[in-house]
């Protein structure tokens, strides 16, 4: 029973974060090396890769036909929305989407996807047929299937896609379904519930995007310390860095879109350290002008120093001369308390709250 697999032809993505051609191939090669250590006998026919935002159709049409030549048995096409765009219900989706021409398609897509969105923990979004697609087109007669593997036009799917980690699962999930559908097995996957119409909540928001709620959102990015200027209501880069810098101190995923989670971070959060800060002293004699800047990365009896000060402030810290994103977190939140940019680099400002 020999299994052939194709990626796609698509290049970059709009972001230009993925490439499509080159993620689906790698996810392919994958499946090849875990299917020949569960004996299963895979090839994989790649059109080659595609650097711009075009498709290689040429390319495309030549794996697929060396495929055939070889007399393969089943055949499965890797892509993460080229075709899913055209959907038939005219919505984006997030998850896994299988497309197929034949009944005999449509078992093997199942099963397959079936397994793989079960060992890989995502959602199934659904089945659909589709006459005019070239793969399935070529491969009739053969049960075959188109899957969508995850929407790259999705924001959460597309951090998974780009998690080497993940792609080695979801590729161990498709390896099992496979297995599956050759021991007679057909598992009919549970799309997800498409959603009854509700209230629209808060959108999301981005770079680019305007109106009164950015302005609200630059109010309080503001009050909280994390300088993004006038609050104009236009999102930009400004606004960005700041939403930016309250991800990394919030312990957020950075990506500088206010969704969800980074909503509920700042209905919780909380800019006061720890411990409340020490009665006034008596002015210290002058620290030196020279202190190096210290960020992310840096090492050395200057960071273990730092540490030190934070540590009397009441931020809890490893003492270890690494500043690495636990040390990170504390400056942005000692930045954001004192009214400084809160950027988790530590410069001449920064000292002198320190030393203050």
């Amino acid at each position: 029973m020999l299994i052939g697999l194709n990626s796609s032809s698509q290049g970059f993505n709009v972001s230009g974060d993925w490439n499509e051609a080159v993620g689906t191939n790698d996810i392919a090669e994958r499946v090849v090396r875990l299917g020949r250590e569960q004996g299963l006998d895979i090839r994989s026919y790649w059109g080659g890769n595609c650097k711009t935002g075009s498709s290689n159709i040429a390319g495309l049409k030549g794996a697929i036909n060396r495929a055939l030549n070889d007399r393969i048995d089943l055949f499965l096409s890797f892509h993460t929305d080229s075709a899913g765009n055209k959907n038939n219900d005219g919505r984006g989706y997030t998850g896994s989407l299988m497309l197929y021409k034949t009944a005999a398609d449509k078992k093997f897509g199942e099963t397959v996807v079936a397994k793989a969105c079960s060992v890989a923990n995502v959602p199934f979004y659904a089945s659909r047929k589709r006459t005019d697609l070239l793969v399935l087109n070529k491969t009739t007669g053969i049960p075959s299937c188109l899957i969508e593997i995850m929407n790259h036009s999705d924001p959460d799917d597309l951090r998974l896609l780009l998690n080497e980690n993940w792609r080695e699962v979801y590729a161990r999930g498709l390896v099992e379904g496979i297995k599956a559908y050759l021991a007679g097995e057909h598992i009919v996957p549970q799309p997800m519930p498409q959603p009854v119409p509700q209230p629209s909540g808060p959108r999301l928001l981005k770079k680019g995007v305007k109106g009164q709620d950015v302005k609200d959102l630059q109010n309080w990015l503001n009050s909280k310390g994390f300088s993004c200027g006038n609050a104009d209501g236009i999102f930009g880069n400004k606004t960005n860095s700041a939403v930016r810098a309250f991800q990394s101190a919030a312990g957020l995923s950075v990506d500088g879109i206010v969704g969800p989670r980074t909503r509920a971070a700042m209905t919780n959060w909380k800019v006061s350290p720890p411990t409340p800060e020490p009665a006034p002293q008596p002015a210290p004699a002058p620290q030196p002008t020279n202190r190096p800047q210290l960020k992310q990365g840096s090492r050395g009896q200057e960071v273990r120093e730092l540490q030190s000060i934070l540590r009397t402030k009441g931020y809890p810290l490893a003492v270890d001369g690494i500043f690495g994103p636990q040390t990170k977190r504390a400056v942005v939140r000692f930045q954001a308390t004192h009214g400084l940019a809160a950027d988790g680099i530590v410069g001449p400002k920064t000292y002198a709250k320190l030393y203050a």
